[in-house]
């Protein structure tokens, strides 16, 4: 869901910019104890990614993601 947002975040020549997003909280690595520190921000967060954080795991050789809806 990161990649998803942040490549909807670029504006294309010619088109109107239009956020993805209201804007939020874009979370903080400093005093993460628990939970996904994107899950705010993440259209597909949930109490799971608030109370877990996931672990990161290769998907695919070279690929690793760190999401629990991924």
């Amino acid at each position: 869901p990161y990649t998803k947002e942040l490549l909807a975040a670029v504006p294309i020549v010619g088109k109107p910019f239009r956020p993805p997003r209201e804007p939020g909280s874009a979370g903080t690595v400093r005093g993460a104890g628990c939970g996904c520190i994107y899950f705010r921000r993440c259209p597909a967060g949930d109490e799971k990614c608030a109370a877990c954080t996931p672990v990161l795991e290769e998907r695919q050789k070279g690929h690793e993601v760190s999401c629990w809806k991924a």
